[in-house]
């Protein structure tokens, strides 16, 4: 609940505990209602995402292009590639 709810509804929450008589399900309840409106702009992208097939061709193509240069600029940079494995 600490990661969903503002501060103020959080303390409603936590004197309603202390004084007893609050369910489980209530709480549940309102915690999946807190995480569905956080995720609410990751699903609409991804929908947006999903139905747009070409974009999403679009940026992976040019990730790809971009991944070979980033390899040759990298290699022989890693301070661990040549280290032995079973060194400690």
């Amino acid at each position: 609940m600490k990661l969903f709810a503002e501060p103020d509804e959080l303390e409603q929450w936590r004197k309603r505990y202390l004084q007893g008589g609050m369910g489980y399900g209530e709480v549940k309840k309102r915690l999946a209602e807190l995480a569905n409106q956080m995720l609410q702009p990751y699903r609409e992208r991804y929908e947006q995402l999903e139905n747009d097939n070409d974009y999403v061709e679009d940026v992976l193509s040019q990730g790809g292009k971009k991944a070979p240069s980033h390899r040759h600029r990298t290699h022989g940079q890693n301070p661990h590639r040549n280290r032995n494995r079973h060194q400690r």
